[in-house]
């Protein structure tokens, strides 16, 4: 996952969900995701089903531009 161009994270994990605050309380919050209020100008990366306990959701500026790219482990 980069943020604005530079790497944030990288994950082992069945998918990532981007969120709003108002999105953080349905398939972000089932997945470990924080609950966010609604007021607060902010995007939710949560990983789904990551495989080790060490990763955890990340609460980004608004405007972030957010890109994602899928690993090919084959």
């Amino acid at each position: 996952v980069d943020a604005n161009g530079e790497r944030i994270a990288s994950y082992a994990a069945d998918g990532l969900i981007l969120a709003t605050p108002t999105g953080s309380t349905a398939y972000s919050l089932s997945s470990g995701g924080p609950i966010v209020h609604p007021d607060l100008d902010s995007i939710i990366l949560t990983p789904t089903s990551a495989h080790t306990l060490t990763v955890r959701p990340l609460l980004l500026a608004p405007g972030t531009s957010v890109s994602v790219r899928v690993a090919d482990d084959e």
